[in-house]
């Protein structure tokens, strides 16, 4: 009996190295070669992705230069219109070569000189068709800002709504939706005492009017309805740097005898805010002074300007061009990490600041994603290589190990 388990004990000796062999044969074929497979997909998805997005910024900066020189241009012709230095004729043809849009921001400026004794107004009063847009439409893409707006509370009384309000979803799309009827209750709603309400327009916008429009009401305007308000601009993504639009913006009973549902409210002459994807409303006081304000509908007037640099996008520009010009006098190393190529520098305008740095410029630079792509390509080859060897090696003891048993 012993002497069986011995000789048995000997044969799968003898057959290790081949199950073995068998074992690294089908780890090979079927995991091994999968995940090289999937590396090389991988490697060159990203390097498509790359190339792609190269392509697009180069796209988006041509775009722009070719709109702001265009820009430029209108100028130049307007004020040549001004000083009336040109001929008749040539005035005439310039007036109808100009673009309709660029003449729209005149026409709104008459009518502010219309209605410049008031600055809340019913919408009756102004045939706001010559707008370009209601830039606060959610049919459009326009959005309420939760994060950087007041805490929200059910819209109805009670004691059950008010609890389980936190678990149901989000309604504050109903003040964006543009529609003739406002059924109650359909409603954003706040208990803080002067409420906020950030809303991103739908582009970059240069705001005229602003209007607000609550449920049904007949004579007397319900409890909670917003009384006053102001209108901001944020100049940037977090609303941390405000600019006035509209103050004191009210929200009246009743006007000549008339009850007006929605009320606009003019931007002030003197806001000096760029065109802006993002306002605010400051909610200072509301009918009746009671705890809770309820919002029903708004809408925010303007031109769009999204294909204009605007003023944010200009400081930002300008500081990443000192941070390019300095790194490039004192940390080369830093320098040449950044992404600095010919088309992101002469978009951004970077030459007056780092001339040294267009001069230098290359349409694709070396810089640390480029470094990224290079390491990846190196690693993947140097893991193929050792791949390679390894298999190579362990075939070879197998080998060994078979012609010594033999």
């Amino acid at each position: 009996m012993n002497r069986l388990n011995i000789e048995e004990e000997e044969n799968n000796t003898k057959n290790a190295p081949g199950m073995w062999y068998q074992w690294l044969e089908y780890r090979l074929r079927y995991y091994m070669v999968l995940e090289g497979i999937i590396i090389i997909i991988l490697f060159f998805s990203l390097s498509n992705y790359h190339d792609l997005s190269s392509r697009n910024m180069e796209l988006n900066a041509k775009l722009e230069i070719q709109i702001d020189n265009l820009d430029k241009r209108l100028d130049e012709i307007y004020d040549l219109l001004k000083t009336n230095s040109v001929p008749k004729p040539e005035k005439n043809e310039m007036l109808k070569n100009i673009r309709e849009e660029s003449i729209r921001p005149v026409e709104v400026k008459t009518s502010e000189k219309l209605i410049e004794k008031s600055n809340s107004f019913p919408i009756n009063s102004l045939n706001y068709s010559r707008f370009e847009m209601n830039a606060a439409n959610i049919l459009m893409g326009a959005s309420v800002d939760l994060g950087l707006s007041s805490s929200s509370v059910s819209s109805e009384d009670g004691f059950f709504n008010n609890f389980f309000y936190p678990f149901t979803r989000d309604q504050s799309g109903y003040i964006l939706l543009d529609r003739e009827e406002l059924p109650p209750n359909k409603s954003w709603c706040s208990d803080e005492e002067k409420p906020v309400l950030t809303i991103d327009l739908v582009k970059n916008t240069e705001i005229l009017y602003v209007s607000y429009q609550h449920s049904k009401w007949n004579g007397v305007i319900p409890d909670g309805t917003p009384k006053t308000y102001n209108v901001l601009a944020c100049l940037d993504s977090k609303c941390e740097h405000l600019e006035p639009l509209a103050t004191n913006c009210n929200y009246e009973r009743s006007v000549n005898g008339q009850d007006f549902q929605e009320q606009m409210c003019r931007i002030s002459s003197d806001s000096v805010a760029p065109p802006v994807r993002k306002v605010q409303f400051h909610f200072l006081e509301n009918h009746g002074n009671v705890e809770k304000t309820c919002i029903y509908s708004i809408r925010v007037f303007g031109i769009r300007r999204n294909l204009f640099k605007t003023e944010q996008k200009k400081l930002e520009d300008k500081k990443k061009c000192e941070e390019l010009a300095w790194n490039h006098k004192h940390s080369s190393f830093v320098y040449s990490w950044q992404e600095k190529n010919c088309t992101l520098l002469y978009s951004m305008e970077c030459c007056s600041d780092c001339p040294e740095c267009c001069s230098e410029c290359k349409m694709k630079d070396f810089n640390s994603f480029y470094f990224a792509q290079i390491v990846f390509g190196l690693l993947f080859i140097l893991f193929v290589v050792i791949f390679i060897i390894a298999v190579v090696v362990e075939c070879l003891r197998m080998i060994k190990r078979n012609s010594v048993n033999a």
